[in-house]
């Protein structure tokens, strides 16, 4: 008898979140910062007019950085909010970046802006999405609550993963909801179209 797909995904999130956590909070940092180094390194960074980010928790790459450096570009920047089963995303000031302290706790315990300011993504938005486990052809596997898998429905932007290079897996379990990503980055470069490059 076949697992169901819920079934599958559910023991490969154990599996990706098992390995995200054995790496050391030092091997971590120092990923995080090559990951940074990644994304505003590319073209879809380079040409955005708004960025929108994750705040990290718990073994999440941290590149909430990105956001520091957009704005000193003077491109705009946000970070998520969950309201009953929608994902959307308020702009971020100078305050708020400057310390996580600023932000307010959201649901799932994610810090949020203090004051909400939501945005509205055009084709030239970057949104960085995190992510439990990755493959070659852009398929994401996230928490499970298809909070990005809606979201991603209906953005027009460029959508990129964020993870560690040890995160990414043969071939990802997708129902028919789910969202295929425009490219993923990690340590180790940008992963799009099934090759690793920098024009993401």
């Amino acid at each position: 008898m076949t697992d169901s797909p819920a079934a599958t995904k559910a023991v490969a999130r154990t599996e990706a979140r098992t390995r995200r956590k054995a790496l050391a909070p030092d091997v971590r940092r120092v990923a995080s910062t090559m990951i940074r180094a990644h994304i505003v390194a590319s073209a879809a960074f380079a040409a955005a007019d708004l960025v929108l980010t994750y705040v990290p928790v718990g073994s999440e790459a941290d590149v909430l950085d990105v956001v520091r450096t957009a704005r000193d570009a003077g491109v705009r920047a946000a970070i998520p909010r969950i309201t009953a089963d929608l994902l959307w995303f308020d702009e971020i000031d100078d305050i708020d970046v400057a310390s996580l302290a600023s932000l307010d706790v959201g649901a799932f315990g994610i810090p949020v802006a203090a004051r909400p300011r939501p945005v509205v993504p055009t084709e030239r938005t970057l949104a960085l999405v995190p992510l439990l486990a990755f493959d070659q052809d852009g398929r994401r596997l996230g928490s499970g609550k298809g909070f990005y898998d809606r979201f991603l429905a209906q953005f027009p932007g460029v959508a990129i993963g964020v993870a560690f290079a040890v995160q990414e897996v043969e071939r990802v379990p997708t129902e028919p909801h789910d969202r295929r990503l425009d490219g993923v980055v990690t340590e180790a470069g940008l992963l799009a179209e099934g090759k690793r490059c920098r024009e993401v």
